[in-house]
């Protein structure tokens, strides 16, 4: 019998399929980010840092996140 080999044609197809989407590294760097400030806010050292004016730090973090999410390459 004749063994089945792929066409590179497809090889290259199947490595364009695996890379990921933007929106999907987008989305994991959100999810790290909140499941490690849940982690980090038990701590009270930083509840008193994030209790004042230093919450707004996140504010240009998110909207940054924000535009790389709306901007298609």
């Amino acid at each position: 019998m004749k063994e089945v080999v792929g066409l590179p044609e497809e090889e290259e197809k199947g490595e364009k399929e695996k890379q990921r989407s933007p929106l999907t590294t987008l989305l994991f760097i959100c999810v790290t980010l909140a499941i490690v400030m849940k982690f980090l806010y038990g701590l009270e050292p930083v509840r008193q840092f994030f209790a004042g004016p230093a919450k707004f730090i996140f504010v240009p973090i998110l909207l940054f996140l924000g535009y790389l999410g709306t901007k298609r390459s």
